[in-house]
């Protein structure tokens, strides 16, 4: 049922001026002991900035990304958070990890989460759908020397309204499954 919800577009997105710093600062609160279990910094500096989205889901797809690029970075290393506010605005994670294949990376969003080889699971395919209902993108690259990164493209015009709802209908079928990943998860 969760499944057919989402690929029918029946989820509801409240839109509100969130800002990218108070969300960052929740998911870093959130992954605390894993990065220090890891030995990983997260290194980002943001001014005031804010952005029109469903703060929920948003933070939820960011927090899926950042727990990815912790899972998949090597240890001691760093994870760089860039921002760049054009036409679109974008969030850039960067880190250092094994470099993935270009069918790995073709299977990354796959709503299957069978595949184990890579271990991203049905998370990623739910980041990319959230990001998708905010009529943004999602884009992974990995290179050679072992650095790899998510860009996440958000259009900058939604900013011209201060509220804002969408409806593509039920706000609890990804809180749902959200909260089966976070019990599954510890």
């Amino acid at each position: 049922v969760n499944t057919y919800k989402i690929e029918n577009n029946i989820i509801k997105l409240n839109y509100e001026l969130t800002s990218m710093s108070e969300i960052l600062q929740t998911i870093l609160g959130n992954l605390k002991h894993c990065l220090n279990d890891k030995r990983v910094r997260i290194k980002f500096s943001l001014s005031a900035f804010n952005i029109l989205a469903d703060k929920n889901f948003l933070t939820k797809a960011i927090y899926f990304l950042l727990n990815t690029a912790l899972n998949h970075a090597f240890k001691d290393t760093i994870i760089n958070i860039n921002f760049k506010n054009e036409t679109y605005t974008k969030l850039i994670i960067t880190y250092h990890g094994q470099p993935l294949s270009h069918e790995e990376i073709s299977r990354m969003y796959s709503q299957n989460p069978n595949f184990t080889t890579v271990g991203f699971g049905i998370q990623m395919y739910f980041c990319k759908k959230i990001i998708e209902f905010h009529h943004g993108s999602l884009k992974f690259v990995s290179e050679k020397d072992n650095i790899n990164t998510f860009i996440i493209n958000l259009p900058s015009s939604m900013l011209k309204n201060k509220k804002q709802t969408l409806t593509c209908a039920n706000l609890g079928v990804l809180q749902s499954i959200w909260t089966i990943y976070l019990l599954y998860k510890f």
